[in-house]
C-alpha cells in the first residue's frame, strides 16, 4: 500500500536479515543488480528482503515469484518522501532488520536517515553522477556518519565521488556488477538473429540498447547513424530500450536523413535477441558507473564502440589493452568515423568481439554476490 509497509503474503515478521533498499524496481541496471543479489545470496543465512521507494515494476514481480519479500514504500515523488521515510523506519524496526544495503542516491539517503546508526547501512554507488548537483554531495557528507560501509561498482565511480566528497577512494570496496553469462552469449548464427528481427542477414547491423534518457546518449547514436547513412547506405541500424525520450527518438528517426534506416524496439522482451543481431554495439553514454548493457553486449560477442569514460575503460580493460574502441563523449562525428572504420574491417571486428567476450567472462554473478556477502558477514 502506498505510504505503508504491508507484510508480504506468507512472510513472518522479524525474519529479515538483509534489507535491500532501492529507489525503484522498473527496468534498469541497478534494479537488476538488486534483484540478482536478493535471489542469489545465501538466503538461509542472510534472509533477504527488498524495499523500494517505488515498488512497482517487472523486477518486483520477478522477486516475488522467487519468494523474496518486497515492500513498496509508496514514494512516487517528493510529496511522499516523508511518508516513505516513516514507512521505511517502521519496516526496519518491525522486521528487526540486521543490515540495510541501499542502492542509488535517494534510497541510500532515506536509509541513512531511517536508521541513524541504529542499524548498519551498506551503500552501493552505481553511477558517476554527471549532472551538476552539489547538494547531493553535501547531503552525502552530512549523513556519512550513518553509513557503515561504502561500495562502488567500479573504481572509476568510486574515484569520482571520493574526489567530490573529499574522502579517500580506499573508503570504497569495489565490487563489479555481474551478468548472466549463460543468458548472454554469442549467437550460433548471427545471420539468423538478424533475419528474425526483419533485417537483411547479409548486411551489417549497428545497434545500441539501453534506457531512453539523456544520460545514455541515444540521441548521439542517431546523429552518428545519420552521418553514416550517407557514406554507407548498406548499414542497418537497431535501437532498443525504454524510457521517457522514446517519442523524441522516434521522431528523430523519421527525419529524411534516417527515415527507413532505423528499427526501434521499445521494451524488448529479449535483449539478447537484439545483441545477437548486432555486428557492432554502440555505447554512447554521457556518464556512467558501470554499464550493464555494455557488458551484456560484450558477452554476446559484439564488437564495441563506446564513449571514452573512466568507467567504460575499466569495463573494457584487458591485459592486452581495451576490448573495444572508445571515442570522445558526445562526439557524433568521431562515433561515426569509428563505426564506419569497423564496418569496413571484418577482421578487426572479429578480433574485438573475441576480446570483448573474454573480458565479459570476468563479470560473473557469483563473484558479485561473493563480494557483497563478504561484507554482510561482518555483521552476522
Amino acid at each position: 500500500a502506498e505510504g505503508g509497509a504491508p507484510t508480504p503474503e506468507g512472510w513472518r515478521m522479524n525474519r529479515t536479515g538483509v534489507l535491500l533498499v532501492t529507489t525503484e524496481l522498473g527496468l534498469g541496471g541497478a534494479e537488476r543488480v538488486v534483484a540478482d543479489l536478493a535471489m542469489g545470496m545465501d538466503r538461509e543465512r542472510y534472509r533477504p528482503a527488498v524495499a523500494a521507494l517505488n515498488g512497482r515494476g517487472p523486477f518486483a514481480a520477478r522477486l516475488r515469484e522467487a519468494g523474496v519479500p518486497v515492500w513498496d514504500l509508496g514514494v512516487r515523488g517528493k510529496r511522499q518522501a516523508l511518508s516513505g521515510w516513516r514507512a521505511l523506519s517502521r519496516l526496519i524496526a518491525d522486521e528487526k532488520v540486521r543490515l540495510v544495503h541501499a542502492h542509488l542516491f535517494h534510497a541510500e539517503m532515506l536509509s541513512r536517515l531511517s536508521t541513524r546508526g541504529r542499524v548498519p547501512v551498506v551503500g552501493t554507488l552505481h553511477i558517476a553522477e554527471g549532472r551538476p548537483m552539489p547538494w547531493r554531495f553535501r547531503l552525502d557528507r552530512w549523513t556519512s556518519r550513518w553509513c557503515a560501509v561504502r561500495t562502488a561498482v567500479t573504481r572509476a565511480a568510486a574515484g569520482f565521488h571520493a574526489s567530490a566528497l573529499g574522502i579517500p577512494v580506499s573508503d570504497y570496496a569495489i565490487i563489479h556488477n555481474g551478468i548472466d553469462l549463460d543468458e548472454y552469449r554469442p549467437p550460433v548464427q548471427r545471420a539468423a538473429a538478424k533475419a528474425a528481427l526483419g533485417f537483411d542477414p547479409e548486411l551489417p547491423v549497428v545497434g545500441a540498447l539501453g534506457r531512453f534518457d539523456w544520460q545514455k546518449g541515444m540521441d548521439i547514436f542517431l546523429e552518428a547513424a545519420a552521418r553514416l547513412s550517407a557514406a554507407r547506405p548498406a548499414v542497418q541500424f537497431l535501437l532498443g530500450g525504454w524510457g521517457r525520450e522514446e517519442a523524441a527518438l522516434r521522431e528523430r528517426a523519421l527525419q529524411p536523413d534516417l527515415a527507413g534506416r532505423v528499427r526501434i524496439v521499445a521494451r524488448p522482451e529479449s535483449p539478447r535477441a537484439l545483441y545477437s543481431a548486432m555486428d557492432l554495439f554502440v555505447f554512447p553514454s554521457r556518464y556512467e558507473g558501470f554499464g550493464l548493457t555494455l557488458a551484456e553486449a560484450m558477452a554476446c560477442g559484439c564488437a564495441v564502440v563506446a564513449s571514452d569514460l573512466p568507467s567504460t575503460r575499466e569495463v573494457l580493460q584487458t591485459e592486452g589493452g581495451l576490448a573495444g574502441v572508445v571515442v570522445p563523449v558526445g562526439a557524433a562525428d568521431a562515433l561515426c568515423e569509428a563505426v564506419s572504420a569497423l564496418v569496413g574491417n571484418g577482421a578487426e571486428r572479429e578480433r574485438l568481439a573475441l576480446s570483448a567476450r573474454a573480458r565479459a567472462l570476468d563479470f560473473t554473478p557469483a563473484a558479485m554476490i561473493a563480494g557483497y556477502e563478504s561484507i554482510y558477514a561482518r555483521f552476522f
